[in-house]
């Protein structure tokens, strides 16, 4: 089955069936797992994070290869879904974490009111605010093509998903802070626990990483994506339409050579 179908119906049902298979999965294990097996599971460099961190990472190498290899104006494609992959996998590896203590992405914390080093503010601050304003100048100056591009009904499945997959990213990042309104103010959110609890948290975030890495991986195999938008040209499942046979009347006509020949 060709991949340039993409907007056929099965790929939508398994992409959704992978996605709520996870999460529905995630509820009898819950229940039946001891607190062990979920701690081995949810905890800081457990299985759900490792897992995350691998898509990530492979997500955000297929999205600088595109880039890199990419012609004409297709790398102008790759650019924020790169920096997004980059910025997820970043946030759960943490090495600026592990091994100088901040996290180069923590704006509120480097360039705030806390108590950071001013090298911290300097190093790893700098960097990560400049390049996340690059991103966003690439995004506003090629807006209108990067519009046309996901316009398209081909690619149409690949946004889709990794727009979902952003989206349970923040919802796992919304039951994270619930608990910051009890331990804090004392607000308890109706259907949010009252303890701490990563296992949902890190749950959600790993089916977020399993639409994100296949929706790069979907677009990956359809380039290019850009090139045929930017051009004028049609999309290559409208390219291999078997040409219309010349009418009998224009078969009849004498060419052009014939004429100055007679």
């Amino acid at each position: 089955m060709s991949v340039s179908g993409g907007g056929r119906g099965w790929a939508w049902a398994a992409s959704a069936g992978i996605l709520l298979g996870m999460l529905a999965a995630g509820v009898p294990v819950r229940a039946v797992a001891s607190y062990e097996t979920t701690r081995w599971l949810s905890i800081e460099d457990g299985v759900f994070e490792m897992a995350q961190a691998g898509l990530l990472v492979l997500a955000t190498v297929l999205c600088m290869t595109a880039m890199v290899k990419g012609r004409g104006g297709e790398w102008r494609w790759w650019v924020v879904p790169t920096f997004i992959c980059f910025f997820m996998a970043w946030r759960e590896i943490e090495l600026d974490n592990r091994y100088l203590g901040e996290n180069a992405f923590s704006w509120k914390y480097l360039l705030g009111y806390e108590p950071v080093a001013p090298w911290a503010r300097v190093v790893m601050g700098v960097p990560s605010v400049g390049l996340s304003l690059l991103v966003l100048i690439h995004g506003v100056r090629h807006g209108r093509a990067l519009a046309r591009t996901i316009r398209r009904r081909r690619l149409r499945h690949g946004v889709v998903l990794f727009l979902a997959g952003i989206g349970l990213y923040l919802a796992a990042q919304v039951y994270d802070r619930a608990w910051g309104f009890v331990e804090d103010y004392g607000i308890f959110l109706p259907g949010f626990r009252a303890h701490r609890d990563t296992y949902w948290e890190e749950l959600l975030e790993l089916a977020g990483a399993v639409a994100v890495a296949m929706a790069v991986i979907r677009h990956f195999r359809l380039r290019p994506l850009m090139a045929e938008a930017r051009a004028g040209r049609s999309p290559p499942e409208n390219r291999s339409a078997a040409p219309v046979p010349p009418s009998a009347s224009e078969e009849s006509k004498p060419l052009d050579s014939e004429k100055g020949s007679t």
